[in-house]
């Protein structure tokens, strides 16, 4: 399944408006850190406030179809994520994908610097709701913490699908169970997760994201033939090895 990703017109927000005469732009809204990746945007679509999604190239439309479709499986199987309600198509090879507005939505990466007992919570709720996800054999395809959403109530959510697969329809990435650990690993080493010294970091990432990861799935083998525990402890190395990265000197 081939899913790219196009860099998006600067202008892409007064297309959508142009194109979308009742958009009433709102650009007080965010939401956290994924914003600026892909150039998303916030206003009044109709009776909703929406956050708008753009993307570009030849294969745009089927792109914000597929997410569209993403998000969709992912509420059907009773997991929170942000809600799709529309696919836009306009000219100059631009779609855009409309969801509902989330209200007091932060992101796992905003929180992260705090490192403190809250945030090792949160941390620990995310990769369980990560393993619930794969358990129901659905891969995300960027499972950075910048996509792990937290709402008012603490509750985990896992948005941003555009890499998104599952075992019915197939994956985008090739061995996507582990890309999705090793994702959220690599984002865990540059965010400095578990303090400077690189073994006691490791340490905590098994207990803090593998352990309770593992625990959400239990022994069944992933389509890949992996089993979820020999995932876990595999991307541990990519957070050592990023961590030892970032720490030698060019």
């Amino acid at each position: 399944m081939k899913n790219k990703r196009h860099s998006t017109p600067d202008d892409a927000e007064s297309i959508f408006s142009n194109h979308y005469k009742s958009f009433v732009p709102l650009p007080g809204h965010q939401l956290g850190a994924t914003d600026s990746a892909h150039g998303v945007f916030f206003g009044r679509a109709g009776k909703h406030t929406v956050a708008i999604k753009p993307f570009s190239g030849e294969d745009a439309l089927a792109s914000a179809e597929h997410e569209y479709g993403m998000l969709e499986t992912v509420r059907n199987l009773g997991f929170q994520t942000l809600k799709p309600m529309r696919v836009v198509n306009t000219a100059n090879a631009l779609a855009f994908l409309l969801t509902e507005y989330q209200e007091n939505l932060t992101t796992l990466s905003t929180v992260l610097p705090r490192d403190n007992h809250s945030t090792t919570k949160l941390l620990q709720t995310a990769s369980k709701h990560l393993g619930e996800i794969h358990a129901a054999h659905v891969t995300h395809g960027d499972a950075q913490t910048k996509n792990h959403g937290i709402d008012s109530t603490e509750k985990p959510m896992l948005f941003d699908f555009e890499r998104g697969g599952s075992d019915t329809i197939g994956h985008v990435r090739s061995d996507p169970y582990a890309h999705d650990m090793r994702s959220l690993m690599q984002s865990l080493a540059y965010a400095r997760y578990g303090g400077p010294h690189v073994e006691t970091a490791a340490e905590r990432v098994f207990e803090d994201v593998v352990e309770p990861y593992v625990s959400s799935i239990g022994s069944e083998t992933y389509s890949t033939g992996q089993k979820p525990i020999d995932v876990g402890i595999n991307s541990i190395d990519c957070f050592v090895n990023t961590r030892n990265r970032l720490m030698t000197p060019d």
